[in-house]
């Protein structure tokens, strides 16, 4: 999951927001937030900020954001680059992996004879490394499922949807009005 944007409060400082977000990326694991070197949004009065961070949960790759001095406004545009690298790696909790065998594996495969004299050599030797791991890892990690799990019907998660919404409407306006709607869909369609 990636979530990117500007994701600010109105607060050049420190906020109950930004605190929450803190404490949220602490304690979940595989959750990382990646912000660029330099500010987003160029402000005259005060000081510059960056608004633009990314939060990325389970992506196994490297990222970087970018931002592009091409427009002529005080809120600059960012690019996310996302390094997927020469293959794609599986989400861990998919697969249940024996590392006895995988170490078992490994030391039965034999490496290749590596003659190290340039720079070229040296990513010709990680690569073949990389996938000698791969390939071991492969053959010792099977499927936790026999098949994936399924998908609720739409007009389930149409009420899911629903429900977040109108729960989410009356936390924020405090309307009884949403808050009966938001009971009514709970308790008639069984929904938690």
């Amino acid at each position: 999951m990636v979530a990117e944007g500007e994701m600010h409060w109105n607060n050049y400082n420190c906020n109950n927001y930004g605190r929450k977000l803190y404490n949220f990326v602490s304690n979940v694991k595989g959750i990382r937030v990646t912000a660029p070197h330099s500010p987003t949004h160029l402000n005259l009065s005060s000081r510059d900020t960056v608004l633009d961070i990314c939060v990325q949960k389970r992506i196994p790759f490297n990222s970087e954001i970018h931002v592009l001095n091409k427009l002529n406004s005080d809120h600059l545009p960012v690019t996310l680059a996302i390094n997927t690298g020469s293959f794609a790696i599986n989400s861990p909790e998919l697969f249940f992996t024996n590392w006895e065998n995988f170490r078992h594996l490994l030391n039965s495969k034999p490496l290749p004879p590596f003659q190290i004299k340039s720079n070229d050599d040296i990513e010709s030797a990680v690569g073949t490394l990389g996938n000698i791991f791969k390939e071991t890892l492969k053959e010792a990690s099977k499927p936790k499922f026999s098949k994936p799990p399924e998908r609720l019907p739409e007009f389930i998660r149409n009420k899911i949807r629903l429900r977040n919404y109108l729960r989410r409407i009356w936390q924020q306006t405090r309307d009884p009005h949403f808050h009966s709607e938001f009971q009514k869909i709970t308790s008639g369609s069984g929904l938690p």
